[in-house]
């Protein structure tokens, strides 16, 4: 059954582990559902306020660094653009427009312009790797163009700056296979921003973005704030969102993880992690209402598990952060060069770590799930009474100020002994509180009075030593074996231990009579047990000597024979006995306990032994009730014990006298009683017959191995009975019980063996 048991426990506890297992695997089965919802909800970058703005800003930058590689020198954007500038605006001019809210139209959205003294700060710290990592594009020139009024040198009209041909591109009609959109800036001859156009869009015109655009185009027009380029066409090409790496440390990557990563904050998906704890907490209940629970983290104390459930519900965001920054935080390129790892094993070791907050999380909130919800199994009185810390520790104050307040109200106030120190103790709490009083000058007064309480404690103690040195002596005396010394002198508050130790004397007297008494009947028994084994013994060596005399006639020879076996019987039973009798001394014997009805069993033995027992000559009276007694008992050994008992009877019974045998029930026992007139005296203690080999004819003359009564004795207390002998005169009677069946089949005030 306990196999079983266990069988079940772990197939219960391999289930759970299962559940919890599928929990966490369909959660991160949804993280690509996850990332195709935010990248649905994505805005394309084309229709953005800063896309506008860097767009403008690509291409200054891109014209700067396009004519510092096809010139023969360098050239800071200050150096390139202030000529245009000059020509077209004063500083003073220049600072009004740039704080005229209504310069340029729609406001929030003005045009991009380069002050000279900002121009190099702004442009040659501009990222051109970061912002077109993902993007293309491409600067042709219309006309050549005055790069410096102090310079002669000249550019040829073309391209001065691109990463693709994408005005081939569009030519050759081949834009959709890579593209998402291209956009088209013109700047005229005074480097105002005068067309913006979308080229190509695999979705179709945006209208989102041409609005962009014209609100720039309104906002330069009428204007002189762009000086240069002068005579360019910008083109600028988007990828496609499927062929942007989101390892890419570009402005158009970090615009998609962004983006995502804001849009898995409103797509709703953070419900699905609360569905899977919801599950998980649900599984917990449904086994916290099944079974109690065990263990050290399923009995957690009120205050521990409600904090842990908290944390996990506040421990969602941050698995929504955890799951995002998987999803698209392009971190694996980073871990990988860091840790010097391939990308596959970085994302496996990222979806691990995955896999393992989601199991600490949902692990954790079922325990506590199933520890809270032990509320509804043991109520909530009990379940406060048991788990709450905070309940116990008051419970614990109470109790603590309870036996306080019993063991107050158990002090014997009119004890004059107990009155005395109370007023000790008032009295030095007033004498203290007094001195403090009076500060400085209480101080001599205060050592006095501790110089005096020091005095008479001293005194008191040196009148407490005294005693117990009396009652120490008497100690000693007892150690060194004089039993009957008497401590001389006063013993004071040590008087009742000197009482308990003239007990402790007077038991340990009565124990060293009692192990004087055991030494003598060990010499006793083992003469007894000599006694008895060598007479059948001798007995059986003589006769084995007349049996070799070859003139033995054949009758002799018979004779002699039926003596040996008779002999050899009786060592035989003597031996039996005695290890049955050693046997249920040291508590070996193995008791086959069933019902037993008492009535029918001593019938029974009364049959076995009626030749034996009408051949004794002493008459026998029976008083067997007729109706059913049934105990619990070993049949074979109780009916040893009847056997021992009758066949005692007609060994020492005096013939022609009557013995009296009777069967009865009184309160809760069965009571067998006989009793008989002895043929000779009876001259020993009766508490002292049941020893082994304790015999009535001390002479020994007999031929009974003195153990019978010992064996009744011994298996009688073996079943849970009581067995005993009195004598009056010459009449002698033993008297044998055992407890009755209660309800349910067990004998009252008897617990069931072992075996049963």
């Amino acid at each position: 059954m306990d196999i079983k048991l266990k069988k079940r426990g772990w197939a219960g506890k391999a289930l759970t582990a299962g559940v919890l297992l599928v929990l966490v695997l369909l959660e991160m089965a949804l993280y690509p559902v996850y990332r195709a919802r935010a990248q649905s909800y994505t805005q394309p970058v084309y229709e953005t306020e800063s896309f506008v703005y860097q767009a403008q800003q690509a291409a200054y930058g891109l014209y700067w660094l396009g004519v510092n590689e096809a010139g023969e020198g360098e050239y800071l954007p200050s150096e390139l653009y202030r000529p245009y500038f000059e020509e077209a605006l004063s500083e003073e001019a220049f600072a009004e427009t740039e704080n005229d809210e209504n310069a340029g139209g729609a406001p929030g959205l003005e045009a991009v312009f380069y002050h000279p003294q900002d121009a190099d700060a702004s442009l040659v710290s501009w990222d051109k790797d970061y912002w077109l990592g993902d993007m293309s594009y491409q600067l042709i020139l219309k006309e050549s163009a005055r790069i410096h009024p102090d310079s002669e040198e000249m550019i040829e009209a073309g391209v001065i700056a691109q990463n693709e041909d994408i005005l081939g591109l569009l030519q050759s009609g081949k834009e959709a296979e890579t593209y998402q959109y291209i956009l088209r800036l013109q700047f005229d001859a005074a480097g105002i921003l005068s067309g913006a156009q979308a080229v190509y869009s695999a979705d179709g015109v945006s209208d989102a973005a041409e609005a962009l655009w014209q609100r720039v185009l309104q906002a330069d027009a009428g204007t002189e704030k762009i000086s240069g380029p002068g005579n360019v066409d910008f083109y600028l090409a988007v990828k496609k969102p499927a062929l942007v790496q989101t390892v890419s440390q570009s402005y158009y990557g970090q615009f998609l993880r962004d983006s995502n990563r804001r849009n898995m904050d409103y797509a709703g998906d953070i419900l699905a992690y609360y569905a899977g704890m919801l599950a998980a907490a649900a599984l917990g209940l449904i086994l916290a209402l099944k079974k109690p629970s065990k263990g050290f983290l399923h009995q957690l104390p009120f205050e521990a598990a409600a904090p842990l459930l908290c944390i996990c519900l506040a421990a969602m965001p941050l698995m929504h952060e955890t799951v995002a920054e998987t999803l698209f935080s392009g971190a694996q390129s980073r871990i990988a060069e860091m840790l010097h790892l391939e990308l596959p094993t970085v994302d496996a070791l990222l979806w691990l770590m995955n896999a393992g907050a989601w199991t600490a999380l949902l692990c954790l909130t079922f325990l506590t799930v199933r520890a809270l919800a032990q509320v509804f199994r043991a109520g909530i009185k009990n379940y406060l009474y048991c788990r709450c810390l905070g309940v116990r520790f008051c419970r614990w104050i109470w109790k603590k100020v309870k036996q306080g307040w019993d063991w107050l109200s158990a002090v014997d106030f009119s004890d004059k002994g107990k009155q005395k120190l109370i007023l000790l103790v008032c009295v030095n709490f007033l004498v203290t509180v007094f001195f403090c009083l009076i500060w400085l000058p209480g101080l001599p007064g205060l050592l006095v009075y501790h110089a005096l309480i020091l005095w008479l404690l001293l005194r008191q103690y040196r009148k407490y030593q005294k005693n117990y040195h009396t009652v120490l002596d008497a100690v000693e005396e007892m150690a060194n074996g004089n039993l009957s010394a008497q401590p001389a002198g006063e013993a004071g508050v040590f008087e009742p231990l000197r009482e308990e130790l003239g007990t402790v004397r007077a038991g340990f007297r009565q124990a060293v009579e009692e192990e004087v008494k055991s030494q003598n009947m060990k010499t006793e028994l083992i003469s007894n047990v000599s006694h008895d084994l060598k007479t059948p013994l001798t007995a059986i060596i003589t006769y084995v000597d007349l049996l070799k005399d070859t003139s033995l006639t054949e009758e002799e020879r018979r004779e002699y024979i039926e003596t040996l076996e008779k002999k050899s019987q009786r060592l035989k039973r003597l031996i039996e006995d005695l290890f049955e009798v050693s046997k249920a001394a040291s508590g070996n014997v193995t008791m086959k306990m069933e019902n037993v009805d008492l009535c029918a069993l001593m019938k029974q033995v009364q049959y076995e032994l009626s030749d034996q027992l009408e051949a004794s000559g002493v008459q026998y009276r029976w008083d067997i009730p007729d109706k059913r007694i049934p105990l619990l008992l070993d049949g074979q050994k109780t009916c040893r014990i009847f056997e021992n008992l009758l066949i005692n009877i007609s060994k020492y019974g005096m013939p022609d006298t009557r013995a009296y045998i009777s069967v009865a029930e009184k309160e809760d026992w069965a009571v067998v009683t006989m009793k008989n007139v002895s043929a000779s005296e009876l001259d020993f203690d009766p508490a002292e017959i049941t020893e082994r080999f304790a015999r009535g004819d001390k002479a020994r003359h007999t031929e009974g191995s003195g153990l019978g009564l010992a064996i009744v004795r011994s298996f009688t207390e073996l079943q849970g009975g009581k067995f005993s002998i009195s004598v009056d005169g010459d009449l002698f009677k033993a008297e044998v019980r055992f407890p009755l069946l209660g309800d349910g089949g067990r004998e009252k005030g008897m617990k069931e063996p072992d075996g049963l």
